[in-house]
């Protein structure tokens, strides 16, 4: 398993067990149990700080960094804070990345 695919994977499961109430959460095709602690755990600055530093890991993955961020704008954005969301892309944007499909002007 690569690094991209493992921290994707953590992102994906912080967000899944974020949801909302305890209860059965699926990720991946796996149920996993949330219990009632690490739902009230997971208040929205912690989600938030917690994938803030995967991300911070993932930094050095400039053509493929985008899969990381993209879970993470889609979050803030379905959270609805604006102020939020314009931060999460400025810091996006803040990060050196690349695309495979980016062509160069002369």
């Amino acid at each position: 398993m690569t690094a991209l695919a493992i921290l994707l994977r953590h992102i994906e499961f912080v967000l899944a067990c974020a949801g909302g109430s305890a209860g059965i959460v699926t990720t991946d095709g796996n149920d996993i149990q949330i219990d009632e602690e690490v739902s009230s755990f997971l208040a929205e600055d912690v989600v938030r700080g917690t994938i803030r530093a995967i991300l911070a890991r993932g930094s050095g993955l400039l053509v493929e960094s985008h899969l990381l961020w993209q879970p993470y704008l889609d979050w803030e954005i379905r959270l609805g804070d604006l102020a939020r969301v314009h931060e999460a892309f400025t810091d996006r944007l803040s990060i050196p990345h690349s695309s495979k499909h980016s062509r160069r002007i002369n």
